[in-house]
């Protein structure tokens, strides 16, 4: 098949480059995507079409064309390699009717220039009630092999998972019973109430004790040893609201990665914008006439929103309680250096 100045046969993709003609391996291709580009000829600008691919080794490539060339590619490579994402990477939402904070970590970059692979790691809420036409899109588009639900049996009864064919569900709760209640949605208002104390300082003890308790740390570990043992496909790790237990695991996930703390920072502080729906919904649920409304008031915000300090909060423990985030990684969570390379290979290109 011939598409302006290359083509593609016997699944490689041929091209001439400096007078001396390539041949690519389809199969080393991860993103392909439609591209265009300003031109200027004679002082008019012109916007030129051309098609744009990445490989596993992080070479890219642009091949200019017409652009009914262009769209003929695209739709070739969809149909005959739909193992090639072709949608443009970089932590956007996952375009979701029924999940707002449903979010890929494709593109990321760490401290050495490497991106995360695109449509491998996902980070959400949780998956109750997922419309069929979410379903199709993340076991088609996304691919999705594997959920690990991070909840507790109580959280996982009330609002299970929607099942969704040729996915496999982990369960892995990283705190016990009694401390998820609170993500509970109809007992949200009573836990508020309940504080004795500011809710931002709750929050922050609550952050605090997921690196602290044993409990939580060696389910964090289990965490990244799911992540090293995928296969294939996409990975998805959720909590309640994809917030405070899934926040933290992707931090940690993010820092084995090398991703910069301040680029950690940002992923998790972006949840709040993804959450304002529903904080906005639970604020209306708050009863205007009672004496208790802004102490709900504050509650419920501290509860949806990701505030920079809470995540800091967490950095600071480890630092305090084990020496560094290195130490943390290696004796408490076990990820070797072994096992940290081989995270950096399977995710990062």
């Amino acid at each position: 098949m011939k598409f302006g100045k290359i083509r593609i046969e016997n699944k490689n993709l041929i091209f001439t480059k400096r007078m001396r003609t390539n041949s690519l391996p389809c199969e080393e291709i991860v993103f392909a995507d439609r591209d265009t580009q300003i031109r200027r000829d004679d002082g008019e600008s012109q916007e030129e079409a051309a098609v744009f691919v990445m490989t596993k080794q992080n070479k890219k490539y642009r091949f200019p064309m017409k652009d009914k060339e262009a769209n003929r590619f695209m739709e070739y490579i969809r149909t005959e390699f739909p193992l090639i994402l072709t949608e443009r990477p970089y932590k956007n939402p996952v375009s979701l009717q029924s999940l707002p904070n449903t979010r890929d970590l494709g593109g990321i970059a760490n401290q050495e220039g490497r991106v995360i692979f695109p449509g491998k790691l996902l980070r959400s809420g949780e998956l109750y009630h997922v419309s069929r036409m979410d379903q199709k899109y993340l076991t088609e588009n996304c691919r999705l092999k594997t959920v690990i639900d991070l909840r507790t049996p109580g959280e996982i009864r009330r609002k299970p998972d929607t099942q969704m064919e040729g996915v496999t569900y982990i369960e892995n709760p990283v705190v016990d019973e009694m401390t998820a209640e609170i993500t509970h949605e109809t007992g949200l208002l009573n836990f508020i109430d309940s504080i004795d104390r500011d809710p931002e300082e709750y929050w922050k003890k609550f952050y605090r004790e997921l690196v602290l308790d044993p409990y939580s740390v060696n389910k964090y570990a289990e965490f990244l040893d799911y992540l090293a043992e995928q296969k294939e496909g996409a990975v998805l790790w959720h909590s309640s609201l994809g917030k405070d237990r899934a926040g933290v695991a992707t931090a940690l996930l993010l820092w084995v990665l090398q991703v910069p703390e301040e680029t950690i920072l940002e992923d998790f502080t972006n949840t709040s914008k993804f959450l304002e729906g529903e904080m906005e919904y639970m604020l209306r649920l708050c009863d205007l006439n009672s004496e208790k409304q802004k102490k709900r008031e504050n509650g419920i915000t501290a509860c949806y929103q990701a505030k920079r300090e809470y995540l800091e909060e967490v950095f600071r423990t480890i630092e305090k309680s084990y020496g560094s985030m290195e130490i943390f990684l290696r004796k408490k969570l076990y990820v070797s250096p072994k096992m940290a390379e081989a995270l950096q290979k399977k995710y990062l290109i």
